[in-house]
């Protein structure tokens, strides 16, 4: 009688090596220590394949999941060097606002607005081309193509958040300028 109960240790030791970021090692383990005969029961099912399938799944996740993190890094990084060179290449625009009356929040708010709607276009862009994308290549493998608005607003807010977070020290210096530096900055 095979032994049900070893699959949710297998599962632990399974997961324990996805944690330490090892897919293969995880999917390895799940092959050495499910016996075939519990894979290939009608009974189990549920059990060996299916947590096979679950740990192949979770681990192309956590492998896009990190590439995507990787890229809204990158592109945020892109969006504060951005601001940088343009409170940079504008520090006499920010010297006159200052000296006739412009308070620190307002620039600050003006280059945040800026870091957001640079941050929203390339958002927005992203979104138009993965959507054409992935039609297209639906269309020519012959699959279905899904749309679902709630990713798209998961897409902008993370989009939105990038432009914040990135954008806050660019607009936090622009707003710390001193006037008359500024005003003699060439």
């Amino acid at each position: 009688m095979p032994d049900h109960d070893a699959l949710p240790t297998v599962a632990a030791f399974a997961a324990i090596y996805l944690i330490w970021g090892s897919t293969f090692l995880a999917i390895r383990y799940a092959v050495e220590t499910i016996p075939p005969y519990m894979m290939m029961s009608g009974r189990s099912l549920g059990g060996g394949l299916i947590l096979l399938i679950w740990l192949y799944l979770l681990g192309l996740t956590l492998l896009l999941g990190g590439i995507a993190s990787i890229s809204l890094v990158v592109g945020g990084i892109g969006i504060m060097n951005i601001m940088l060179v343009s409170v940079r290449e504008r520090t006499r625009e920010i010297g006159i606002r200052k000296a006739v009356g412009a308070r620190g929040r307002d620039i600050l708010a003006q280059f945040l607005v800026e870091a957001l709607t640079l941050s929203l276009l390339g958002g927005l862009i992203g979104i138009v081309l993965g959507l054409v994308v992935s039609a297209g290549i639906g269309q020519l493998a012959g699959w279905g193509f899904v749309f679902n608005p709630v990713t798209i607003v998961a897409a902008v807010m993370f989009s939105l958040a990038v432009g914040v977070v990135f954008g806050v020290w660019p607009a936090r210096q622009a707003a710390r300028l001193d006037p008359i530096s500024a005003l003699r900055y060439e």
